[in-house]
């Protein structure tokens, strides 16, 4: 029976600086010979689990489950007939002090940054370097959740609060502005990590999402004034009309245009329904006079 050939598909997403490899493969059919590397390797299994070996051990990677193989890990694994996605993220791309023991194994999650899709989101490199960072930041913070990552802490509650406060403040006079993940640390005082941390902490989502909810708010506000979805896209920040309309619909269900048009056709209704209360109110008054007019001639023609 001849062995399956497998493709793979190897991506250096250049919004990632092209120093990350991913790697897509449908079944290991020789397995992998021992080897080394200085970078933190995650690898998302696709199917039934196998045997590996780690730096003198004998390990079973679990069915549709994760690996997350420290920098330095000396390791090799068994032919498998499934596949895999894996990332290997350079140490230069890490927090500082980050540390990982070893190998480890943990579940894989439906949704959220845990899963391969993740990964295929980052090869196919369709995001802005923002996403693309605080995706791979969401994947740290992860597994550091689950205790397999380990980072230093920033401290007291306070100092969380504090983070997020200034960044938030940050982004507010800085709407428009194409920001990194760096940058907007580097901006409260603080490193890339703590920023997500913090702001995961406190809000449950990341700056790169509260950045653009914010952009997404002004946008609204201005599609209601009268302003063109092209003008709103260049105000608020967006790289063009396309891209404000995704984000758009993508967060609310409804392209700018549609926005526009509901929000008008409320506007005419309530336009509409209070020239009715004026005109109502008049005719009111008007009755009120024409009647009272009567009231007097009647009373004056009876002699009061």
């Amino acid at each position: 029976m001849a062995t399956e050939q497998p493709r793979v598909k190897v991506a250096y997403p250049c919004v990632l600086g092209e120093t990350v490899e991913i790697i897509e493969a449908t079944c290991v059919p020789t397995g992998i010979p021992v080897n080394t590397c200085d970078s933190l390797g995650i690898c998302f299994k696709l199917g039934c689990g196998h045997d590996v070996w780690c730096e003198g051990r004998t390990m079973r990677y679990p069915d549709d489950a994760v690996c997350v193989r420290a920098p330095g890990c000396y390791w090799s694994c068994d032919p498998c007939r499934d596949g895999f996605v894996s990332i290997d993220i350079p140490t230069v791309l890490l927090p500082e002090e980050m540390r990982a023991d070893r190998m480890h194994f943990v579940p894989a999650e439906p949704t959220g940054v845990l899963r391969p899709a993740t990964l295929r989101r980052l090869a196919e490199q369709r995001i802005s370097p923002p996403e693309a960072e605080e995706l791979l930041s969401g994947l740290l913070l992860n597994l550091s959740q689950k205790g397999v990552l380990c980072a230093p802490d920033l401290g007291t509650e306070t100092r969380y609060r504090g983070v997020v406060r200034q960044a938030r403040e940050f982004l507010q006079h800085n709407l428009a502005e194409k920001l990194s993940l760096p940058q907007i640390a580097r901006a409260v005082g603080t490193t890339r990590w703590g920023l997500i941390r913090a702001f995961a902490r406190e809000t449950g989502i990341t700056p790169h999402a509260f950045h653009i909810q914010l952009r997404l708010g002004r946008a609204r506000q201005l599609l209601r004034r009268g302003h063109s979805p092209a003008e709103v896209a260049a105000i608020v920040g967006f790289a063009d009309q396309a891209h404000f309309t995704r984000l758009l619909r993508r967060f609310s269900g409804e392209s700018p245009r549609v926005y526009m048009m509901r929000h008008w056709r409320l506007e005419s209704k309530e336009s509409a329904g209070a020239d009715f209360r004026i005109r109502g109110s008049a005719t009111s008054v008007q009755a009120f006079r024409a009647s009272t007019l009567i009231d007097c001639r009647v009373t004056a023609a009876g002699g009061c």
